[in-house]
């Protein structure tokens, strides 16, 4: 007949294989939050909501940047069609949305305040100084009903993409390459 001690043999291993399962468990989903931004149930109010920053980890574009001809058009109120090359899940629990925003744009955080996601992003800030207005000011924007600029429907409301309203005259291929990469992200919503 077995001692006592080596009865309890198999159950000690069980529970430490259980402690050690459940703590890979907790790790695992806290970085699948941390990568999905989720910044919770947010109100309709004028509380402004934030985010760590996202940073791309996917493969690196093997994608170049467009060449001035392919953005440098007059703006037409049309969202330049660019290649936003890797991305990385950027989603928003309070509007129940997520979506694909490019690793082109660098790190970027945003901003909740009502109806406006105010989006920071390291490639706008590398316009140059004379572009110093362009340089924020970019996010999506979202309504209950179709409006000028609020066209692409998710779930029961409608997304556009906000820019900052002076352009970049300077260096306007990169303006477009920005605004792109943003439409690219709208274009990429979907419900969460």
């Amino acid at each position: 007949m077995k001692s006592n001690r080596e009865q309890l043999i198999p159950w000690i291993v069980v529970s430490a294989i259980a402690v050690v399962a459940i703590i890979i468990a907790l790790v695992f989903v806290s970085s699948i939050n941390a990568t999905s931004n989720d910044a919770g149930e947010q109100t309709n109010d004028a509380t402004p909501s934030t985010s760590k920053p996202v940073q791309g980890n996917t493969k690196p574009s093997t994608a170049s940047t467009p060449t001035p001809s392919e953005t440098d058009e007059p703006d037409t109120g049309e969202i330049p069609v660019v290649d936003p090359g890797a991305t990385s899940e950027l989603g928003f629990a309070g509007w129940n949305v997520t979506g694909q925003l490019s690793t082109k744009l660098g790190a970027t955080s945003f901003t909740v305040n009502g109806d406006v996601m105010n989006l920071d992003s390291e490639l706008p800030r590398t316009l140059p100084a004379s572009c110093a207005t362009a340089q924020s000011g970019w996010g999506i924007s979202r309504s209950e009903s179709k409006t000028a600029t609020n066209t692409m429907k998710v779930g029961d409301a409608y997304f556009g993409v906000v820019k900052p309203a002076e352009s970049c005259s300077e260096n306007k291929a990169l303006f477009n390459e920005i605004w792109g990469l943003y439409g690219a992200y709208l274009k990429s919503l979907k419900a969460s």
